[in-house]
């Protein structure tokens, strides 16, 4: 590798972007970045985020440099690293995905069966087009690191349609270390975190000074996250849940598996969150949210996309409280510590250990050793290794995971192939999708409703718009 580091943001309109800045500047002594390029396709997007950037990285006192360009080509050639923040679409897209499935019963969240499929069926061509062009433009030893949703389907897709070296994360191991470590005033060099599982679906045990703390501190890690962290309090799964389980059940997501009809009543009222998620907010930053009605905001995603909004606004006038509502109100904390601390672990050869979505390998028994899983792994400059911990997963769990897998297999090849009955079949396969009716009802209409960024389904696009059943065509 070279002296210095060349660094792609692709996706570097997003709002999180600033938060990269920061942390760059903290790992300057590990990280010496001889170039930082912002690559979107959204021009004007992409100029404010890297003009507050800037500004940002000069009141920090740093002398990192930030390039900007539209043009992938130009932003991975001789890239050491290239971090992926992408969401074709957008945040309308993003309203789609979570609004359509509720008018057929079914969960409305942006990683996770429908809304998650079609956010993979966007997202799989943009990020195989990266990796393609990492192949033949970046340095030999090139990371592809990917942050962006659903991450469990864009690394598999990776893994399966393409040669470079990659590793997906997400923000739910960072939270988990830095709650355990909290809850317990613990030095982190003690906390050890086993991670089994799926991008959310991914089960924690937790050890500190080499003890399983995983059942007799859950109601300290409960107590700390209400004190913390409280609006993921209250998505998380109940306590008694976690008991049953006998691990730690990482963020909001596993809580569909065991309360489907709960999450979907609560996904239906979503909008009582806000309330008191904007109390929670305001009492961190004052007055900046105060034009925002939470009876306008049916959806997370109508919210997310409030703050969006406001956030964009904010970063255009250089107002810094742009970036603490970016850091206090939104789900992507850790997101860019965790994505950079993997960074640093490759390049300063640290043998660190991270949660990472990578090949099994033979990690976890019950899925095959192709299959991409979220895994507790070595990280040195050779390469990321899952760790084989030698645990038996309870039987219900790893049905759970066995059915997403499944879905994920089959979401992969439809986004790549184009073809409806696959895209069809991964929803049928999903474990909290119980009706072929509500499945085949939300993926034509939302089909339909994406067909501006689903190129590869245009003909079964065509058929639906005719009135025309696609498996009948």
């Amino acid at each position: 590798m070279a002296k210095s580091i060349k660094l792609a943001l692709v996706g570097g309109g997003s709002s999180y972007t600033p938060n990269f800045g920061e942390i760059l500047v903290t790992l300057k002594d590990e990280l010496p970045i001889g170039e930082w390029v912002l690559m979107d396709i959204d021009e004007q997007r992409l100029e404010k985020v890297a003009t507050f950037t800037r500004k940002l990285l000069k009141s920090l006192n740093s002398d990192i440099k930030v390039r900007t360009t539209t043009d992938l080509c130009d932003a991975v050639k001789d890239a050491d690293f290239v971090v992926t923040c992408i969401r074709v679409g957008q945040a309308p897209s993003r309203i789609l995905d979570e609004t359509i499935p509720l008018k057929y019963g079914l969960i409305g969240q942006e990683t996770t069966a429908p809304g998650g499929l079609l956010m993979g069926l966007r997202n799989i061509p943009a990020m195989l087009e990266i990796a393609h062009a990492m192949e033949e433009y970046s340095s030999p030893n090139a990371w592809l690191i990917n942050l962006a949703n659903p991450s469990g389907l864009l690394s598999e897709a990776l893994n399966r349609h393409s040669k470079v070296k990659f590793a997906g994360l997400c923000n739910g191991p960072t939270v988990v270390k830095e709650m355990a470590t909290g809850a317990l005033n613990a030095n982190p060099k003690d906390i050890f975190v086993q991670y089994m599982g799926l991008n959310h679906l991914v089960f924690a045990r937790i050890f500190h000074k080499g003890v399983d703390i995983t059942q007799s501190h859950m109601e300290r890690f409960y107590t700390w996250i209400e004190a913390n962290i409280p609006p993921l309090r209250t998505e998380m799964a109940e306590i008694d849940i976690q008991k049953f389980a006998g691990w730690f059940l990482l963020g909001p997501y596993p809580r569909f598996y065991y309360l489907l009809p709960e999450a979907l009543e609560d996904h239906i009222h979503m909008a009582r969150h806000w309330p008191q998620f904007l109390e929670y907010a305001r009492a961190q930053l004052g007055d900046i949210l105060k034009d925002i009605d939470p009876t306008t905001l049916p959806t997370r995603a109508h919210f997310v996309k409030a703050l969006e909004d406001l956030t964009m606004d904010l970063y255009e006038e250089g107002n810094f409280a742009g970036y603490e509502l970016v850091k206090k109100s939104r789900g992507g904390r850790g997101y860019a510590e965790a994505g950079l601390s993997v960074v640093s672990a490759v390049w300063n050869d640290k043998y660190e250990v991270h949660g990472v979505d990578i090949p099994n390998n033979g990690s976890f028994y019950g899925l095959d050793r192709n299959d991409v899983v979220t895994a507790t792994a070595l990280v040195n400059r050779s390469g990321i290794y899952p760790m084989a911990l030698g645990i038996d997963m309870p039987r219900h769990m790893l049905s759970f995971i066995q059915s997403a897998k499944n879905y994920e297999l089959l979401a992969v090849e439809a986004a790549v192939t184009g073809c409806y009955h696959t895209a069809l079949e991964a929803l049928i396969a999903n474990p909290l999708i119980t009706s072929f009716n509500q499945a085949k009802g939300a993926l034509d209409e939302m089909l339909c409703a994406n067909k501006a960024n689903l190129p590869q389904f245009s003909q079964t696009i065509a058929t639906l718009e005719q009135g025309r059943n696609p498996l009948k065509a």
